[in-house]
C-alpha cells in the first residue's frame, strides 16, 4: 500500500513537511505523498540546540502493514492534496522512472548492516492497511454469500473469486490495459525495423551524399529514433503493468489472510466431523500462508492467457501474409503444441492438489503432536512421531519436485515452439515450393517469432499457477464457509435497568448435533454481579450450559 509521509535520517536532524498529492488517473496510483522543499522554522535537536533546516525533499514507497490502520490524512495534507501542475508531472516521472526508491536505497546503503527499522519507512494509508483490505472484502463476501442465498439466483454457492475481484479487479485491469499497450508497441517494433532495413539498403544502393562524402539518408535517422521511443514505451508499459497487478496480489494476498485468521477466531469448538477435519491448527495455517500466496502469484501471470492468444493471432496473420503457403507447416506446428501444453498443466493441476493433501497430513500430524507434547515426552516417543512426520515430509517433496519436472518441461516447450515455428516456415519455402529467402522477410519472421516468445514462456507460468490458484480458491471458499458463532447470535443491547438479570433461560432444550445428549433447563436465572459455581458429575452438562450461554 501506498502510505503518507516520509521520514529520513540524515548524520544531521532533518524535519520534513508532508503534503499529499491524490491521482486518479490512467496510471493507477490512487494516493501519493510526498515532501515539499520548505524552510522549516527553528526546532530543538536531540542535543537541545537550535536549528533552521531546509526541507528535503523525498518520494513515497510502497509497504503493506499488518498492524492497526493509520491515522487519516490532516486537514492540511487534504488541503494541500491537488497539488500544482509542476508536482503532478514531478510525480508522474518519478514513477515512470521508478526515482521514487532513491531515499529508500540511500537509507539502507548507509545503514549497512543495521538494516531498516519501521520508522525508516512511511507509515500505511488507512485504505492500504490490513484492516482497509479485509474491510472491502468481507463487504463484498458478505454481499456475494446474499446474492448466492437468494432464491431467484442461479449461483449456487458464492464465488470468492467475483468477490475478489470487485474488491480488488479496478487495478488489475488497469494493469492489464498496460500490457495490452506493451503488446501493440512490441508489434511496431519489427514493422519500424524493417523500415530502418530498407531506408539502409536504399543509402547503401542509390549512395546518398552529403557534404563531406557520408551516405546519409535523414529516414533512416528519424527510423532508428522512433526505434528508441518505441522500445523505451515498451518497457515503461511492462513495468507498469507488471507493478499494478503484483500490487494488486499483495492486497489480495493481505485480505484473504486476515479473513482468514478473523474466521479461524470466530469457529466454535464443537462442529460436525467433516468441518472439524478442514478447520484444525495445521489446516487453519496452511490456508493462512500457502494458499493466498497461490492467488498471488495467479494474478502476476493471470494476464498472459489473452496475451499469448492476441500475440499468436496477429504473428500468425503477419507471417501468412509476408511469407505466404509456406507459412502452413510452421502455423501447424505451433498449434500442435497447445494441447501438450494444456495436459501438462493439468498434470500439474493434479500434483499440487496431491502435494496439498499432503501438506495438510503433515501439518496435522505436526500440531497433534504440539498439543500432546507432554505425553510424547513421558513415553519418549519423539523418534517414533518424528519418523511419521518425515515420511509425510517426504511424500510431499516426491510430489512437489514432480510438479517442477513438469513445469520445467512446459517452460521448455513454450521457449523451443517458436524455433519450430521458424524451422517449419524457412525449410518448406526453401526445399519445397523453391522460393528464395529475403533478408527482409527473414528479420521480420524471426522478430515476430521472439516477440511470441516473452508472452509464451509466461503462459506456462499462467497455466501452473492458474490451476494451483483454483484449488487454493476452492479450499479457502470452503473454510470462509464454515459455520461461526457470529451466524446465529443475536446481540442485545446491555444497557438494562441495573436489577435486571444478566442472564435468564426458561424452557430451553440444547442438544449436540452428532450426539444423543440433551440438556433441559427449565428456569435459570442468573443476577448481574452475582458469583455462580457450576457443579456437576462428569458428562453431567457443565459444558453444554456454559456453551449454550456463549450462543
Amino acid at each position: 500500500g501506498l502510505s503518507g509521509g516520509a521520514r529520513i535520517f540524515f548524520a544531521r536532524p532533518v524535519v520534513t513537511e508532508r503534503t499529499g498529492i491524490k491521482w486518479f488517473s490512467s496510471v493507477g496510483l490512487i494516493r501519493m505523498t510526498e515532501a515539499r522543499s520548505a524552510t522549516i522554522p527553528r526546532q530543538e535537536t536531540e542535543d537541545g540546540a537550535k536549528a533552521s533546516t531546509p526541507g528535503v525533499a523525498t518520494s513515497t514507497t510502497a509497504t503493506l502493514s499488518f498492524g492497526p490502520p493509520s491515522h487519516p490524512l490532516t486537514e492540511k495534507e487534504r488541503r494541500l492534496t491537488s497539488g500544482t501542475l509542476c508536482q503532478r508531472i514531478g510525480a508522474l516521472c518519478s514513477i515512470v522512472s521508478l526515482s521514487w526508491l532513491n531515499p529508500l536505497v540511500r537509507t539502507a546503503l548507509r545503514k549497512g548492516r543495521e538494516g531498516l527499522r519501521d520508522e525508516d519507512v512511511f507509515r500505511t494509508l488507512e485504505s492500504d492497511s490490513c484492516h482497509g483490505l479485509y474491510e472491502r472484502l468481507a463487504e463484498e463476501w458478505e454481499r456475494e454469500k446474499e446474492t448466492a442465498n437468494d432464491a431467484k439466483s442461479w449461483v449456487n454457492r458464492p464465488s470468492i473469486a467475483l468477490a475478489l475481484y470487485r474488491a480488488f479487479g479496478r487495478k488489475w485491469v488497469i494493469g492489464g490495459v498496460y500490457q495490452f499497450l506493451f503488446m501493440c508497441v512490441q508489434f511496431a517494433l519489427p514493422l519500424i525495423i524493417q523500415l530502418l532495413f530498407r531506408e539502409l539498403q536504399w543509402t547503401s544502393d542509390e549512395g546518398v551524399v552529403a557534404q563531406e562524402g557520408w551516405n546519409f539518408n535523414p529516414m533512416a535517422l528519424v527510423y532508428a529514433v522512433l526505434l528508441a521511443v518505441v522500445s523505451i514505451l515498451s518497457s515503461i508499459f511492462m513495468a507498469r503493468g507488471f507493478y499494478l497487478c503484483t500490487r494488486a496480489g499483495i492486497e489480495v494476498r493481505a485480505a484473504l489472510m486476515l479473513a482468514v485468521y478473523r474466521h479461524a477466531l470466530t469457529l466454535p469448538s464443537f462442529q460436525p466431523k467433516k468441518d472439524k477435519q478442514s478447520a484444525t491448527a495445521g489446516e487453519t495455517l496452511t490456508r493462512m500462508s500457502v494458499d493466498p500466496e497461490r492467488v498471488f502469484m495467479c494474478l502476476q501471470f493471470l494476464h498472459f492467457y489473452w496475451h499469448f492468444a492476441l500475440t499468436a493471432v496477429v504473428t500468425l496473420i503477419v507471417l501468412w501474409l509476408y511469407i505466404g503457403m509456406a507459412s502452413i507447416i510452421g502455423i501447424s506446428l505451433f498449434v500442435l503444441i497447445l494441447p501438450i501444453q494444456l495436459a501438462v498443466s493439468r498434470r500439474i493441476a493434479r500434483m499440487r492438489r496431491t502435494s496439498m493433501q499432503h501438506t495438510d497430513k503433515r501439518m496435522r500430524h505436526f500440531n497433534q503432536i504440539l498439543q500432546n507434547i507432554r505425553f510424547v515426552k513421558l513415553f519418549a516417543w519423539e523418534y517414533a512421531l518424528g519418523s511419521k512426520v518425515q515420511a509425510c515430509r517426504n511424500e510431499e517433496l516426491s510430489a512437489i519436485e514432480h510438479s517442477l519436472v513438469w513445469r520445467a518441461l512446459l517452460r521448455e516447450m513454450m521457449f523451443v515452439a517458436p524455433l519450430l515455428c521458424a524451422f517449419g516456415i524457412f525449410v518448406p519455402k526453401v526445399y519445397l515450393l523453391d522460393e528464395p529467402l529475403e533478408s527482409s522477410e527473414i528479420l521480420v519472421t524471426l522478430a515476430f517469432l521472439n516477440i511470441l516468445r516473452f508472452p509464451g514462456m509466461l503462459l506456462s507460468q499462467a497455466m501452473a499457477t492458474d490451476q494451483e490458484a483454483k484449488i487454493s480458491l476452492q479450499r479457502l471458499r470452503d473454510f470462509l464457509l464454515l459455520p461461526s458463532w457470529r451466524s446465529h447470535v443475536q446481540r442485545l443491547s446491555t444497557n438494562g435497568p441495573p436489577k435486571a438479570p444478566a442472564l435468564h433461560i426458561e424452557n430451553a432444550i440444547f442438544r449436540w448435533p452428532s450426539s444423543n445428549f440433551t440438556l433441559r433447563l427449565d428456569n435459570v436465572k442468573i443476577n448481574r454481579g452475582e458469583l455462580v459455581a457450576l457443579v456437576g458429575k462428569v458428562g453431567g452438562g457443565k459444558t453444554t450450559f456454559l456453551k449454550a450461554m456463549m450462543g
